[in-house]
């Protein structure tokens, strides 16, 4: 009996080792599990990663080949009309026989104002030596016209000082007179644009200001 209680106490003692063996497995593989599922959550945070980035890398050189094809490319410049004037606006010109182009007469009113005002000295049938100051400012409605009254405002300048050096004190004193001398200044300015740049459409010149004394 005695032999047969302490077998008895030999497995009992033998019994909590073997559990705590199996606890120690079980623990073990708790342990494991959770380590490996966090590998697999890392490993596919670190795909999506490398996709966002490069899909970011494919728009970042989608965007440069579009900056070099619309902005840098010399192709994407904008192209003038030949037959167009220098402000781009294109134009239905009319040639008349002697080839001579009829500029704009409709449309806005466009200006060249001659700046300095003319200033001459003229002289009366007395032997008095008076100035004369004018201003005059040209009319017309052709962009190519306005340009060319523009370019050669030297030379129109030049021809009306020689026109008004002519002048003397008692022809330009009458208020008709005045008149006179606009509609010459305008054929003046009509036959420098017409010689020098082949075209007509100069509208009027106005005097701004006339003062003799």
């Amino acid at each position: 009996m005695a032999e047969e209680d302490e077998q008895q106490a030999d497995g009992a003692a033998e019994a909590p080792a073997a559990g705590d063996d199996l606890d120690l497995d079980v623990d073990g593989d708790k342990q494991t599990k959770p380590k490996a599922s966090l590998s697999k959550l890392m490993a596919g945070k670190l795909k999506y990663v490398v996709i966002a980035l490069a899909a970011s890398a494919l728009v970042g050189v989608g965007v440069g080949i579009s900056y070099f094809i619309f902005v840098k490319s010399p192709t994407s410049a904008a192209v003038v009309d030949p037959e167009a004037g220098s402000d781009g606006d294109s134009y239905d010109d009319e040639i008349g026989k002697d080839g001579v182009i009829q500029g704009v007469m409709e449309g806005e009113a466009l200006y060249v104002d001659f700046v300095p005002t003319f200033m001459v000295h003229i002289k009366d049938t007395t032997g008095y030596v008076t100035y004369l100051q004018l201003e005059i400012s040209v009319l017309m409605r052709d962009k190519r016209v306005q340009k060319a009254v523009r370019d050669h405002n030297s030379l129109i300048k030049n021809n009306v000082l020689t026109m008004l050096n002519q002048k003397s004190y008692r022809e330009l004193q009458p208020i008709e007179a005045r008149e006179k001398l606009r509609r010459e200044i305008l054929e003046e300015v009509r036959n420098v644009v017409k010689e020098q740049e082949n075209i007509v459409g100069v509208e009027d010149v106005l005097i701004t200001n006339f003062v003799m004394q």
